[in-house]
């Protein structure tokens, strides 16, 4: 994979409890890190949510490996810096043969929170 091949901007997330302003905690997103990342769709499906049958869209996302994306764990998200577009982590990323990128199943559709 070349450089020209990571050309989407993601922003990974991690759920944390974050201070609300009135000495409450709640779960929200943090940001932790910004990198370029390859977004590789894969054949859409289809679930049934409360009976209705509702699209998804899932891929693979190919980032460079370094300390920062190491930490990557699934229950994160990945945010689209130019569209918003929101990507569940929905696997712990693997190392690819050459150990110089991490691979990880996305699937679009995360909390918008």
């Amino acid at each position: 994979m070349s450089a020209g091949d990571l050309d989407f901007r993601l922003t990974f997330e991690e759920r944390r409890p974050v201070d609300d302003g009135h000495g409450n905690t709640r779960a929200g997103w943090v940001a932790c890190f910004t990198r370029w990342a390859g977004v590789m769709l894969l054949k859409g499906g289809e679930t049934v949510t409360a009976g209705r049958i509702a699209g998804r869209s899932s891929g693979i996302v190919k980032v460079r490996a370094c300390k920062a994306t190491r930490s990557i764990t699934a229950g994160w998200r990945a945010v689209d810096a130019d569209d918003g577009t929101v990507w569940k982590v929905k696997e712990p990323p693997r190392l690819t043969r050459d150990r110089a990128f991490l691979e990880m199943m996305v699937e679009a559709g995360g909390e918008a929170d």
